[in-house]
């Protein structure tokens, strides 16, 4: 399976089909410039990071911005593993193997309920 990659630069500004006021996707064919562009996307937003077939699309990573003093952090947002169509595809397991060493995050997905609405 070919995958490419994608960052979203601010998931709280909502869907614009015109492309003017709410988020960005940017694509990338490179895992190492897609983590690049992601670790460039401003931290006070709710930024993600995730790989796509073309068809079905896997988020893996989801900044979560400061809140209340606390510092904001990425985490895994989900588990290929998980998913019987990813389960098998080199290119998630070595995503989300990147994240965890490159991002410095933990190896477990927060639940979705922990997430800022």
């Amino acid at each position: 399976m070919r995958c490419s990659y994608y960052t979203i630069d601010d998931l709280r500004l909502g869907r614009d089909p015109r492309g003017v006021t709410g988020w960005r996707l940017s694509r990338f064919l490179s895992l190492a410039d897609a983590l690049e562009h992601y670790r460039s996307l401003p931290d006070s937003g709710v930024k993600a990071f995730g790989l796509t077939d073309g068809v079905h699309v896997l988020e893996l990573v989801r900044h979560i911005p400061p809140q209340d003093e606390k510092a904001g952090m990425d985490v895994l947002a989900s588990d290929y593993r998980a998913f019987p169509l990813w389960r098998e595809v080199r290119a998630a397991a070595e995503a989300a193997s990147a994240c965890v060493s490159v991002l410095h995050i933990h190896d477990r997905p927060v639940p979705m309920a922990a997430y800022p609405r």
